[in-house]
């Protein structure tokens, strides 16, 4: 059993030091951007993935106004 209220372990453990907060400055979100520019070098695309195998979002249209069911 697992004490409550405990988060979840990083993947990438980034030291948030007390001068850098007392500075405005946020290391692990730094750190994150970087990670994901350098993603997104390795895997560039121009498109957004296909939306096939997702199921419709979209509501049933309405019927019309004045049909009584």
């Amino acid at each position: 059993m697992g004490v409550e209220n405990f988060g979840v372990a990083p993947d990438i453990e980034v030291t948030f030091p007390p001068h850098a907060y007392a500075a405005g400055n946020d290391p692990q979100l730094e750190y994150g951007i970087g990670a994901l520019k350098e993603m997104v070098q390795e895997l560039p695309t121009d498109r957004p993935p296909l939306r096939e195998g997702y199921r419709l979002l979209r509501p049933a249209p309405l019927p019309a106004r004045g049909s009584v069911h």
